[in-house]
């Protein structure tokens, strides 16, 4: 059989041809996630997104008394880096014409979908152009809070 990071590779490798990319840089496991941040959405989304990994996994590793801390730091964080991905991922299947269903498919079986975006007649058309907020219909009363607030 073939193993979930081979399955990986091969679909990310097939992306980066569709979108124009060199396929060499779906080998490379973090450049390959960057790589489809950029496709997908912004470059600087991807910095956000391995700051909060970083941030959950030095929350897991916390021992003694900041166990119960770091396993509630590594919660949120978790649940940070949960939210950018599916941004992430349903950002990449609008750059690829697909919709919400499908970017559900992309964060809760990533390989398995991106092999099919992959060998699928979808075209690349290119980062979803909408902002965070018309993505995620629920950040945006933060998001308005957060612009009235600096207008002040």
């Amino acid at each position: 059989g073939i193993s979930i990071q081979e399955c990986s590779v091969r679909s990310s490798f097939l992306l980066n041809k569709k979108a124009g990319e060199p396929g060499w840089k779906a080998f490379v496991p973090l450049y390959r996630e960057y790589t489809l941040f950029h496709l997908a959405w912004a470059d600087k989304y991807f910095w956000l997104w391995l700051g909060l990994l970083v941030a959950v996994q030095l929350s897991r590793g916390s021992k003694g008394l900041f166990g119960i801390l770091g396993g509630l730091l590594a919660l949120v964080f978790g649940i940070a880096l949960a939210a950018v991905t599916w941004v992430s991922r349903r950002r990449l299947a609008a750059a690829f014409g697909k919709d919400k269903n499908f970017a559900t498919g992309l964060f809760l079986l990533g390989p398995v979908f991106m092999l099919m975006l992959g060998c699928s007649s979808a075209k690349y058309l290119g980062p979803d152009p909408a902002p965070i907020e018309e993505t995620t219909p629920v950040i945006k009363p933060y998001m308005e809070k957060i612009e009235k607030q600096l207008k002040q």
